[in-house]
């Protein structure tokens, strides 16, 4: 097979793939279905994934890194910590807004103890697999040092900024139903959450704030 071919028919297997995880979960989703909707017949679909488990991997990692990479790794790291923690924000809300089947990735990963997500992080953002060589987290103990904002603990931090950022996306039904006329997908509503989290963020860490009470 040639090898433009062979491209062409794993991109039809992968938007295929999608499509059946994304309507039916892991554990609901069917091999035959994803051939046939590929258009090819389940031989040729083991003869490029070997089994649903490989196969979901694959997808989930495509998505997987491309949502990572705009968020984690393409966040400017020569900014300052301020500006640095405002387009985190602002990038971890549109990459929601605009990739929600992430979260259904998400919500799979994490009944099955986030192994891919774990796997992926392990494997490519540093070779020492340490906590304190993720990205977000070295900005955060960079910003302490340099004195840019008060002694706090990076990790808890960055899961309470993650955390204000996806969690009306995750309950959006809920939020929906409490605060009528919430569009979560609006622009104007994604900015005031933007302004909301880093307002919060900053205003609770900056070292003027501890400085100005001492």
């Amino acid at each position: 097979m040639r090898e433009k071919d062979k491209i062409k028919t794993e991109d039809k297997i992968f938007d295929s793939a999608m499509k059946e995880f994304l309507e039916k979960g892991f554990n609901g989703a069917r091999m035959q279905a994803i051939a046939d909707e590929a258009g090819i017949n389940k031989a040729l679909l083991h003869y490029y994934f070997k089994s649903k488990e490989v196969l979901y991997k694959e997808v989930f990692k495509k998505v997987f890194v491309e949502f990572f990479n705009a968020i984690i790794i393409k966040t400017d790291q020569s900014l300052s910590f301020q500006a640095y923690l405002k387009e985190f924000i602002a990038n971890y809300i549109d990459k929601l807004a605009h990739r929600q089947e992430m979260l259904k990735f998400m919500i799979w990963e994490l009944e099955n103890e986030a192994k891919s997500i774990t796997e992926y992080i392990h494997n490519n953002v540093d070779a020492q697999k340490t906590a304190s060589n993720f990205p977000i987290l070295k900005k955060i103990d960079e910003a302490k040092r340099a004195g840019e904002i008060r002694e706090i603990d990076s990790f808890h931090l960055f899961l309470n900024i993650v955390s204000m950022c996806i969690y009306p996306f995750l309950a959006q039904n809920i939020v929906k139903n409490i605060v009528k006329n919430v569009d979560l997908n609006n622009a104007s509503f994604r900015q005031q959450r933007k302004d909301a989290i880093f307002d919060l963020v900053w205003h609770s860490i900056k070292k003027e704030e501890i400085d100005a009470v001492l």
